[in-house]
């Protein structure tokens, strides 16, 4: 996704993985001029037939096949994007556990990014896509996607205060805070009715000046 204001040539862009902090197995989108408006989204697969077959509301519009992608297995691995002057625009690394606590298999299942707002590499800002969606959105906006809502400063908020795990929309909660100033130590704990320590999040944990902690409805 487009997430500038500008219109972005993706024949200057690269993906990658990446291996010592170094680009490997470098892969181009396209050798033709291909432009990206801004807010605009894109999926890029080897086989749009396999990819429309997997995953029925895909919007063929906004794929585009490519004749090689970049490793992404499933248990772990780094996948990045890079200019063709080896400039680094953005870098994910993932491992299994952050998909849901309540799959029992997470295969074909998409690993989405919840707010473009918030870090890449923040394990609360990623999620395993919704049942409603089909656990994939290819070329249209992440099921999970949340707009970016910064708290007052000195502010802890929780949003939403109702939701139901798995199968609801919205199936998760995010516990947010804005502070003047960083140097604040987190503990977060859920709690039953009865005061009963249900699940932990954070343990003395040193915050920024702002940010979130994710609760899917699991216990420890």
């Amino acid at each position: 996704v487009n997430v500038s204001s500008k219109f972005v040539d993706l024949t200057n862009l690269l993906l990658c993985n990446v291996e010592n902090d170094l680009p490997i197995n470098q892969q181009m989108i396209t050798a033709t001029p291909v432009i990206l408006k801004p807010g605009e989204y894109l999926a890029l697969t080897e086989d749009k037939s396999i990819l429309k077959s997997d995953y029925n509301q895909t919007v063929e519009a906004y794929t585009r096949e490519v004749k090689t992608l970049p490793a992404l297995n499933d248990d772990k691995g780094t996948i990045a994007i890079i200019t063709t002057e080896g400039t680094f625009l953005d870098m994910f690394s993932y491992t299994k556990d952050l998909h849901s606590p309540f799959l029992e298999n997470d295969e074909g299942v998409s690993l989405e990014r919840i707010s473009l707002g918030q870090p890449t590499q923040d394990a609360n800002n990623w999620k395993s896509a919704s049942t409603h969606s089909n656990y994939a959105t290819p070329g249209y906006v992440n099921s999970q996607v949340r707009l970016s809502n910064t708290p007052n400063d000195g502010e802890v908020t929780v949003v939403p205060e109702l939701f139901e795990p798995v199968y609801g929309q919205p199936d998760f909660t995010e516990i947010q805070y804005q502070f003047g100033t960083s140097g604040h130590v987190a503990n977060v704990k859920i709690v039953d009715t009865q005061g009963r320590v249900v699940k932990e999040l954070a343990t003395n944990v040193l915050l920024g000046t702002s940010g979130v902690f994710r609760w899917d409805g699991d216990t420890d």
